[in-house]
């Protein structure tokens, strides 16, 4: 361990002593760690941080290194003065890392803790980092032990980086202090990095030690795009937004140099890219990022130019996707001209989505016989949905006008095997441009079709349906279903229902489900399209009974989970969606009970689920998702059984996914608040509750401690007293029991056993109890001998605690002869030891011993001694 007098002889300069007391404020932090990592080299002590005191410090320490300007004017005539600051941050940056792994190998590190210690480190690298600013005389000349100087600082700061980044995920509760964190160091170890330099970097190093470097510098990197990606996609503050942006790009071009050094890196570059854009997308902040984006085209651009050997068509698939979105933002910023001139460059100009964006491109500037064009690009493509919705397009943007449906013949034409949906989409159109006026109109225009198609019924019941004319849809469709049984019939039959919920016949959805479910031509897909008609109409009753239905289907047959079209959980996770969507029109109480039940779908559906089968169950991120929802429902609702469910849940994605999962140890905190909850309304849980609750704090105190996270706090010594205190509300009767369970549970701390044996003595004053009551006093009795045994092996006991057990010891003696035995052994202790017992204490023991001697005269030496 580094002595701390080095530390004292650094500060003798009085120009550095002058800094805004950053010295003082060094001193003071090391001290403070010193001391504790000196109790947690100790192995019978536990390290505890003064959180309060250490953190005031730890600011102080930040407001002064920030204001470096001036500082930097203070130091810059002695070398010496900036020498001594590195060296203290490098003892500060040391102290604290030993001191975080020695927290970490007992697994004794408190969530607040462990931030403080990691804000610690932080402090350490910006006092370095300072140091190096101040530096004028090695700076100016590049020397090699400045350059080396400032490689190990720029590490220090991307290894905090790194393990913030870690924390953001491990520690929800201050997540976003650690993303701070490592958005800062990320940052700050960048800027060293680009005074420096690539090229002048290689001049220096060599071989093995430059690779290390590079790496190195990868690793970092990638961790800034990842918080920077993480920040730009859940803030709004639009002002920091551009500057944001800006820091992203120029990582990319960080991340862009190093790959002609780091080649096998490239595609992991192009793909960390592509995810930043979905991300984006996904949070609706890619309308502010086309530099971005622009930036990765020229990105992938450079990739492909520059390394034949690796797969060109790997750059031109990532070159697609980046020129796509592009031009999708161009279209929506109605930047025309640049949407068409982004698409002339795609390496791919028949891909469909962009064909579909084009015509929307074309129509909005009302270049009808171009959109044309792209429309007839897209039908040869033999791909209905995308053909269908260039048509409708085109037909909308034209009113409907008689050239534009003529579109509808040309789909016919190229889809022979959907007629029908062409035919349902043009008559829809034509009611929409009421070129038919009336109900009776549009059932001729339709039976007219009957001599090409077998099912007019069908066609006046979609388009009815659509039209908003639910009654006709349905009686056509139950038309279609008289004269043809088949599946197609009743599916029909079955949406046409759902449109309307305040249809007369309201059986009609339930009864024609019921008849679907009958049927052995029903397989797990058609039970999927079925759940998607119910979401679509937002029948979310229909839809959780649906998913019940598959959801049994998968549980009896595992292996059909691999042929359906959308994973289960996946499937789930659309129908509770839904729900949230549903918040506003519906009371929160059926929204939780609703959620509540798909919760437990899923869990009993990913039962039958192993680790090498979880990819036909879903993602991960579907289990995450999952869990975020029933721990928010957990905590609006303050619910045991929802936190238990959450537990579950993150237990499961561990076993499906092992490492990949984010929900390592959740679980445990899950329980944790499970227990706290219910122990907090003890005295109103029934006997089945309070069982249940005994049964999960047994489940944690047998946890592994070796595979619960440093970040998680599991405290065994509160579950201890708790199982004591749901075990005494049960009203145990083998008190030899209870007194084992203090003796293993309770880590042989004096204080908790005090505890454990005042909470005894405590219920053994309830009324239902009365009938045991004197074996709890007895096994109170026995925990404070048991406490008072403990205290007695240490070094130097607490004499406050010692007299205040003997207090209660004296008080709960059954005999004149034990009251006398143990007031002796409190003189022979107090003699051997010099304990200053309490006031209140001695005094109620004097009072004890002189009524003894009152009744016994024969015991007054008791007294005169006492």
């Amino acid at each position: 361990m580094v002595e701390i007098e080095e530390v004292g002889n650094a500060f003798e300069s009085e120009e550095l002593a002058k800094l805004d007391c950053t010295t003082k404020r060094l001193y003071t932090i090391l001290h403070k760690l010193q001391s504790t990592h000196s109790t947690a080299e100790n192995g019978n002590a536990t390290p505890l941080l003064q959180q309060a005191e250490f953190r005031h410090e730890i600011d102080s320490l930040l407001d002064a290194v920030h204001d470096h300007e001036k500082c930097k004017q203070k130091i810059e005539c002695k070398k010496e003065d900036a020498h001594a600051l590195m060296e203290s941050g490098i003892l500060l940056y040391n102290v604290s890392r030993s001191l975080l792994k020695s927290y970490e190998s007992m697994k004794k590190t408190d969530v607040e803790d462990r931030y403080l210690l990691i804000m610690t480190r932080f402090a350490a690298t910006k006092v370095m980092a300072f140091s190096l600013l101040s530096e004028g005389d090695r700076k100016e000349k590049c020397s090699i032990t400045y350059i080396d100087d400032c490689i190990d600082v720029l590490r220090s700061l991307g290894r905090v980086g790194l393990l913030s980044l870690q924390n953001v995920y491990a520690d929800a509760s201050k997540s976003s202090e650690y993303l701070s964190l490592a958005c800062d160091t990320l940052a700050h170890s960048s800027d060293i990095w680009s005074k420096i330099g690539l090229s002048y970097l290689t001049k220096i190093k060599q071989n093995t030690e430059l690779e290390e470097i590079l790496e190195d510098l990868w690793d970092f990197s990638r961790s800034h795009m990842e918080v920077l990606t993480i920040i730009i996609s859940t803030t709004d503050d639009k002002v920091k937004l551009p500057v944001r942006i800006n820091s992203l790009t120029n990582v990319l071009h960080e991340l862009q140099e190093l790959c002609p050094y780091i080649p096998a890196y490239t595609s992991d570059l192009l793909k960390a890219i592509k995810n930043t854009v979905i991300e984006f997308k996904k949070a609706g902040k890619l309308k502010y990022c086309i530099s971005l984006l622009e930036e990765s085209i020229r990105i992938s651009d450079s990739i492909e130019a520059g390394h034949e050997e690796a797969s060109n068509s790997l750059a031109d698939e990532y070159k697609q996707f980046f020129m796509r979105h592009l031009l999708e933002e161009f279209y929506k910023q109605q930047d025309y001209q640049r949407a068409e001139t982004c698409y002339s460059f795609l390496p791919d100009r028949k891909e469909p989505s962009a064909l579909l964006i084009m015509i929307k491109v074309s129509v909005s500037q009302k270049q009808y016989h171009k959109a044309r064009n792209f429309i007839g690009a897209i039908i040869e493509q033999d791909n209905f949905e995308n053909a269908l919705s260039a048509v409708r397009t085109i037909v909308e943007a034209e009113e409907f006008s008689t050239d534009s449906m003529q579109m509808y013949a040309t789909l016919r034409r190229q889809y022979g095997g959907n007629g029908l949906e062409v035919d349902v989409e043009e008559i829809c159109d034509l009611m929409r441009a009421k070129k038919i006026p009336d109900s009776a109109a549009f059932q001729k225009r339709v039976m007219d079709l009957n001599e090409r198609l077998q099912d007019p019924e069908r066609i006046l019941s979609q388009s009815f349906s659509k039209g908003g004319s639910t009654k006709e849809g349905i009686y056509w469709a139950k038309e279609a279903f008289k004269t043809d049984h088949s599946k197609k019939s009743l599916f029909l039959l079955f949406s046409s229902s759902l449109v309307d919920n305040l249809c007369d016949d309201q059986n009609t959805t339930t009864e024609t489900f019921q008849h679907i479910l009958r049927r052995d031509d029903v397989g797990v897909n058609d039970m999927i399209a079925l759940c998607k008609l119910a979401y679509d109409s937002k029948s979310m009753d229909m839809s959780v009974k649906i998913t019940d239905c598959i959801c049994k289907k998968v549980s009896s047959d595992v292996e059909i989970a691999g042929s359906m079209a959308v994973p289960i959980g996946a499937l789930l996770q659309s129908v509770a969606q839904m729900l949230s969507q549903k918040s506003m029109a519906a009371s929160q109480e059926d929204i939780n009970e609703q959620s509540i039940h798909l919760m437990e779908q899923l869990i009993e559906c990913s039962q039958h689920f192993t680790n090498e089968n979880a990819a036909s169950f879903g993602s991960a991120e579907v289990f995450e998702w999952f869990y975020a929802l029933s721990f928010q429902v957990a905590k609006k609702t303050n619910s045991f059984d929802c936190y238990l469910i959450a537990a579950t849940i993150a237990e499961k994605a561990c076993e499906l996914y092992r490492n990949t999962s984010k929900l390592q140890s959740r679980s445990i905190c899950c329980r944790m608040a499970a227990v706290c909850i219910n122990v907090q309304r003890l005295e109103s849980l029934d006997q089945p509750s309070l069982q249940k609750l005994f049964e999960l704090i047994e489940i944690l105190l047998e946890t592994d401690p070796a595979s619960v996270s440093p970040s998680v706090s599991l405290d065994r010594s509160y579950l201890g007293k708790c199982a004591l205190a749901v075990k005494l509300r049960l009203g145990e009767t083998d008190t030899s029991q209870l007194l084992h369970l203090c003796k293993v549970k309770l880590d042989r701390n004096t204080q908790e056993l005090t505890e454990a044996a005042e909470l005894v003595l405590y219920t053994s004053s309830f009324d239902e109890l009365s009938g045991i009551r004197d074996k709890y006093l007895a096994l109170a009795r026995d925990i404070y001998k048991h406490a008072l045994q403990i205290l007695l092996q240490k070094e130097k006991p607490d004499g406050k605690k010692v007299g205040y057990i003997f207090r209660r010891i004296v008080h709960l003696a059954e005999t004149r002869q034990s009251v006398f035995e143990w007031l002796e052994q409190f003189l022979q202790v107090s003699q051997s030891i010099n304990v200053e017992v309490a006031d209140v204490d001695a005094e109620w023991l004097l009072a004890k011993s002189w009524n003894l001697v009152r009744i016994c005269p024969v015991l007054s030496h008791l007294t005169i001694e006492t």
